[in-house]
C-alpha cells in the first residue's frame, strides 16, 4: 500500500514539477520575446525620428536655397544701396540657416554613399553660395539691363544644390524603407 502511495505522490511531484518547469519556460520565452519586441520597436521610433528630422532639415536646405535665389534676384531688380545691403544681409541669415541644418543632419543609416551625398550637397552650396557673391560683386548699376545674364550664370548652380538635396532625400527614403523591409521580413513587424 505505501509503493502504490509513493508512486502516486511520485507520479503527482513529477506531473506537478513538469508543469511548473513548461510554465516557467513559457514564462521566460514570452518575457524574451517582449524585451525583442520593445527594444525593436524603440530602434524602430528611433530610427522613424532619425528619418524624420533628417528628411526636415533637407526640405529646409532646399527651402533656404530657393529663398536664396530669389533674394539674389530681388537685389538684381532693386539695386539701391539701402537694398543692397539688406538683400546681402537676408542672403547671410539664408546661408547661415542651411549651415546650421546641416550641422543638424544626421544620416538615417549613415552609410558610405549618405555621407558622400551629403558632402557632395555641402560642395553644391559652397558654389551656389560663391555663384550668388560672384553676381552680388558686379557693377549694381549693370543690373537691370544684365539681370538675365547673371541669373543664368547664378542659376545651374542652384539647380545642382536642389538636385543632390532631392538625391539624399531618395537615398533617406530608400534606406529607411529598406530598414522597414528587414525589420518586417525578421518576423517583427514595426509601426
Amino acid at each position: 500500500m505505501q509503493s502504490g502511495l509513493l508512486e502516486q505522490l511520485t507520479m503527482r511531484t513529477v506531473l506537478l514539477l513538469g508543469f511548473g518547469l513548461t510554465l516557467g519556460l513559457w514564462l521566460l520565452v514570452g518575457y524574451q520575446i517582449t524585451t525583442r519586441l520593445a527594444d525593436a520597436q524603440r530602434d524602430a521610433a528611433a530610427a522613424n525620428e532619425r528619418y524624420r528630422q533628417a528628411q526636415e532639415l533637407l526640405s529646409s536646405v532646399r527651402a533656404q536655397v530657393l529663398l536664396a535665389s530669389v533674394v539674389v534676384r530681388d537685389a538684381l531688380l532693386d539695386p539701391t544701396q539701402g537694398a543692397q545691403a539688406d538683400h546681402r544681409l537676408e542672403i547671410e541669415r539664408l546661408y547661415h540657416a542651411i549651415d546650421e541644418s546641416l550641422a543638424r543632419y544626421v544620416p538615417v543609416l549613415d552609410s558610405y554613399t549618405e555621407r558622400e551625398r551629403i558632402d557632395r550637397l555641402r560642395q553644391e552650396i559652397r558654389e551656389f553660395r560663391t555663384a550668388s557673391a560672384d553676381v552680388l560683386a558686379t557693377d549694381s548699376t549693370r543690373w537691370p539691363t544684365e539681370a538675365r545674364t547673371l541669373l543664368r550664370r547664378f542659376m545651374p548652380k542652384r539647380e545642382a544644390a536642389i538636385r543632390v538635396s532631392e538625391e539624399v532625400q531618395a537615398l533617406n527614403r530608400e534606406s529607411f524603407i529598406d530598414q522597414q523591409v528587414k525589420h518586417y521580413s525578421s518576423g517583427m513587424v514595426i509601426r
